[in-house]
């Protein structure tokens, strides 16, 4: 076991349980699996249960214990950035009992400081919401709107809870800092699009119910619907544009063995010799600032831009982070 593992489990005393496989094979660890989480909802209806796997096939397992009200919660995760996004917010409803018993300051409980950041989010992601530059003023001005969720703490506790929750906006870059402090808010529709999908290209799920599973996942965390409905308008626009293929119950990334037709590739590489031809230094630093480049200097419009940057992904001119910072390779 790694020992990063190790110290992880530690932090769990005696609530951590190691068992061992006595005979691996093909589908082993499925059975384990399946028999241990059968046992933990026969003696426990309460547990909330994660199940850390990239393998979609346990998306079933999920399916049937949600279903049939097994458990308190159960969810597959891929990431341990999903682990954050996905069980932190079960984990509220887990610990709100204990919490009027034992209250922790605000700042150091993870479930209220989660709390707070979800409720910052969706006030800024508001279209009229009023987003200072400055972090001091940021910070003043969510202590006045949360005031309700504060009232019963100290001033000074209150303050340092939103200041956490404030972190935490930077940690998911929904905010990122510039070279002077100042704050740049990412939480227009189409930054939050683009985050969604950079997930989903990350994640690359194999089988459509996993595809969904971390659209959901993500979506949750970003404060959005999170219904079937959602979701395949979700994936019907990334089909559209090229991000990804259904085909029967796989799916399928570029780069498509016929995605691009030679009059589009031919026409994609004369746009990109064009930029690069106008760009050999000071390129754009945002998507958003690569995207009015493209539209005003290569006359194209907002599908065919997208098609070009997809283009300039594939062919490693260039990476997108979650934030839409670009990094160029060429």
């Amino acid at each position: 076991m790694p020992i990063e593992l190790c110290e992880a489990l530690c932090r769990f005393g005696k609530n951590a349980h190691i068992i061992r496989i006595a005979k691996t094979g093909k589908n082993a660890l499925d059975f384990y699996l399946a028999y241990y989480l059968g046992k933990i909802s026969e003696q426990d209806k309460d547990a909330i249960i994660c199940i850390f796997s990239r393998d979609t096939g346990f998306d079933v397992l999920v399916e049937h214990m949600e279903s049939g009200q097994h458990c308190r919660g159960i969810v597959r995760i891929a990431t341990l950035a999903d682990a954050d996004e996905a069980v932190v917010p079960t984990a509220i409803a887990a610990t709100a009992d204990k919490e009027t018993t034992a209250p922790l300051p605000p700042q150091n409980n993870s479930a209220i400081v989660h709390d707070l950041y979800k409720k910052a989010q969706q006030y800024l992601m508001q279209p009229d919401s009023f987003r200072p530059r400055g972090r001091d003023n940021l910070e003043n001005l969510l202590c006045k709107y949360l005031c309700e969720s504060l009232q019963i703490y100290a001033e000074s506790d209150a303050k340092a809870a939103i200041h956490k929750a404030v972190d935490k906006l930077i940690t998911k870059t929904l905010i990122t800092l510039d070279g002077n402090r100042l704050l740049n808010y990412h939480l227009d529709p189409q930054s939050i699009q683009q985050k969604i999908i950079t997930h989903i290209t990350a994640a690359k799920a194999g089988k459509t119910d996993g595809l969904k599973n971390t659209i959901r996942i993500k979506s949750v965390s970003l404060g959005l619907d999170s219904n079937d409905a959602a979701i395949e308008k979700c994936i019907v626009y990334c089909e559209k544009n090229g991000i990804l293929r259904r085909e029967g119950d796989k799916v399928l990334y570029p780069p498509f063995t016929d995605a691009i037709t030679h009059p589009v590739k031919n026409e994609l590489e004369e746009k990109a010799k064009l930029f690069f031809s106008k760009f050999r230094q000071n390129k754009p630093a945002k998507r958003t600032s690569l995207m009015t480049v493209c539209q005003h200097l290569l006359k194209l419009d907002t599908a065919q831009t997208e098609t070009m940057i997809r283009y300039l992904v594939a062919h490693n001119k260039l990476q997108i982070a979650e934030s839409g910072a670009l990094t160029w390779l060429t």
